[in-house]
């Protein structure tokens, strides 16, 4: 929960979008902010065939971690 973000778009009431948020994740975990579970990444497929003209496509892979030295050679 100290990592997360809530967003939301279009007209809305921010005090009342705010005291939602907050009343309905009063009961998640804090979390250990010193410990990250490396990611542990596998093959999968999911299909679901719809009469729509879009489709919703998501990839995933392995990247560098953001603390690795080599990262700043991407920036």
């Amino acid at each position: 929960p100290s990592k997360m973000i809530v967003s939301a778009a279009g007209n809305i009431d921010h005090d009342k979008f705010v005291e939602k948020i907050t009343s309905s994740m009063k009961n998640l975990p804090k979390g250990n902010l010193k410990h990250r579970e490396k990611a542990k990444y596998q093959g999968g497929e999911y299909r679901e065939n719809k009469k729509l003209e879009q489709i919703h496509l998501i990839l995933g892979f392995q990247g560098l971690d953001f603390y690795d030295k080599e990262i700043a050679k991407l920036l």
